[in-house]
């Protein structure tokens, strides 16, 4: 502690120190070095949760919602999707008390891309809250504003309708996500989608679904 810093500075310059390395770790997993970042996020996840946790006891709503953006869809990987859940449930309740649109859908997108593959409960009703926060995700990122954010969500609700077995509706949202990628020349993304419409044999109960889970 530095001389005359308070409590609560001193949790709060603890938290912004672990949110750097929680942006760290999630920049390194998208690299070679992944394999070494996910041994870091194991050994220093109890530290990154308690530095939200201060983060929130200050109300610094920004770093709260940085570290629910940087450990979304990571702790799955580890193992730890429960806490991924309530990580980003809090994340999406920091970016509602800053009321800023775009913190709120990328919020929802990560909630519901938790929901997507969570492996416990039941997994329809898992799926239906998917769609809920994917929906929410929609209202704010929309075809014009925001085409390839809405792409990604209207491929992922594709993904969740086919997990439910709502073929017809699987492919309006993956049609969709297509359209959307062409428009902003993301066609790798759009061939992707593309080609997973083309083998309906491999499509009929999600298990297609299930093998790409933690690779995107």
């Amino acid at each position: 502690r530095l001389v005359g810093e308070s409590g609560a500075g001193l949790r709060d310059r603890h938290s912004r120190h672990y949110l750097q390395g929680a942006r760290e770790i999630d920049q390194a997993t998208q690299g070679s070095d992944a394999v070494q970042a996910y041994t870091r996020l194991r050994l220093e996840f109890e530290n990154l949760r308690a530095g939200m946790a201060w983060a929130e006891q200050t109300r610094d709503d920004p770093t709260v919602s940085g570290f629910a953006q940087a450990l979304a869809n990571r702790l799955q990987i580890i193992q730890r999707t429960a806490e991924q859940i309530e990580i980003c449930r809090r994340g999406l309740e920091a970016s509602e008390r800053m009321k800023e649109p775009d913190g709120i859908a990328a919020a929802q997108m990560n909630l519901g891309s938790t929901y997507l593959v969570l492996p416990t409960g039941d997994r329809a009703e898992n799926q239906r809250r998917a769609i809920d926060c994917y929906e929410a995700a929609l209202r704010v990122c929309t075809e014009h504003d925001f085409p390839a954010d809405w792409a990604m969500t209207q491929k992922n609700l594709g993904d969740a309708y086919q997990r439910l077995g709502e073929q017809a509706k699987a492919i309006t949202c993956n049609e969709a996500a297509i359209r959307g990628y062409r428009a902003v020349g993301l066609h790798r993304e759009a061939d992707e989608v593309e080609g997973f419409l083309k083998r309906p044999e491999e499509n009929t109960d999600g298990s297609n679904m299930d093998k790409q889970d933690g690779q995107d």
